[in-house]
């Protein structure tokens, strides 16, 4: 197995990453001692190179850091933060693995899709519907130009992960007596730890030689829902009572401005 490094790895995705592999170095803006956790700020440069530039050559940088409050990216000051941290920040590492001859895997999202049907080819057209998406997918096109994995995942959830949809739903549905569902994008829900096995095992075969880097792949659970229909089933396994008012996309995104 090749020497291992995880960016963003105080996140939930870090969480199920460092499960995997225990020897990896570790890195986060939320540096934590404690966990083994070093401080990186992967927009900015020079902390990258000084960070990681002693690294042997074909380590696997594994970037689970990312900027994820979807709806928040549409707005300033969030738009700037998507953008630094999807886009730029991919670009310092997709810099740093050139010049040092590192691999990279990179966590992107199904956000690069229309969100219409949920069963995308990694050769389909991509067209996002929103910034978030219009940023994972520039920062996936950096990162293709090195040697790199491009992971797209979809609806992650997971131990350590107060803020993902599953648990959001949850929590939201034991406060209140309806929630907004969107009935027009479907998903794949994914447990991360299903998602950092999946990482082992492609990077497995990467080493083998079995597959070449500047390619992409879906990494994601069976079955597919709508965002209501996840919120009904969770609802249903907890046995609330809250309701679900299923909306389209539009509706919601008003909806959203109209809190703000």
């Amino acid at each position: 197995m090749s020497n291992v490094v995880i960016i963003g790895a105080a996140g939930m995705l870090g969480y199920a990453l460092r499960q995997r592999f225990p020897e990896a170095k570790c890195f986060d803006s939320a540096a934590n001692e404690e966990q083994g956790i070093t401080y990186i700020d992967i927009t900015e440069r020079k902390t990258v190179e000084q960070e990681l530039s002693g690294l042997e050559k074909r380590t696997i940088i594994l970037n689970a850091s990312a900027y994820t409050r979807v709806d928040d990216a549409e707005i300033n000051p969030g738009d700037l933060q998507s953008l630094l941290t999807n886009v730029n920040g991919p670009r310092n590492l997709a810099n740093m693995a050139r010049e040092n001859n590192l691999r990279c895997i990179h966590y992107s999202t199904a956000y690069v899709f229309h969100g219409l049907t949920g069963d995308y080819a990694e050769d389909g057209e991509t067209k996002p519907m929103n910034a978030y998406g219009s940023h994972k997918l520039r920062g996936e096109k950096i990162m293709l130009g090195a040697d790199s994995l491009v992971l797209r995942t979809d609806c992650l959830y997971g131990p350590q992960g107060q803020k993902n949809i599953v648990d959001t739903i949850a929590r939201n549905a034991q406060e209140k007596e309806m929630i907004s569902g969107v009935r027009d994008q479907i998903g794949c829900p994914t447990l991360t730890t299903t998602l950092a096995r999946m990482t082992a095992e492609l990077m497995d075969r990467w080493d083998k030689g079995n597959i070449q880097g500047h390619q992409i792949f879906h990494t994601v659970s069976r079955g597919s829902c709508t965002r209501a229909q996840l919120a009904e089933k969770i609802i249903s396994a907890l046995n609330l009572s809250c309701r679900v008012e299923s909306m389209t996309t539009a509706q919601y995104n008003e909806k959203y401005r109209n809190l703000q």
